[in-house]
């Protein structure tokens, strides 16, 4: 599910990862450092990784 945010706009906050009840998120570095979100394992599709996403509930308006 967290894959519907694009990796440009993500902030880095690993509230994702650390949510997830099945811990199919890992913080994956890219070239340059950052680190993002990445589906590891099978995801359930709970939904608890967008519910906490900071820029899926600005994307959405709801507020933080």
């Amino acid at each position: 599910m967290i894959d519907k945010i694009p990796v440009d706009d993500c902030c880095g906050c690993e509230a994702c990862r650390q949510i997830c009840p099945v811990k199919c998120i890992d913080m994956i570095e890219d070239e340059e450092g950052f680190f993002y979100p990445k589906v590891i394992r099978e995801c359930v599709k709970c939904g608890m990784c967008l519910n906490v996403c900071p820029v899926y509930l600005v994307e959405k308006g709801d507020s933080i």
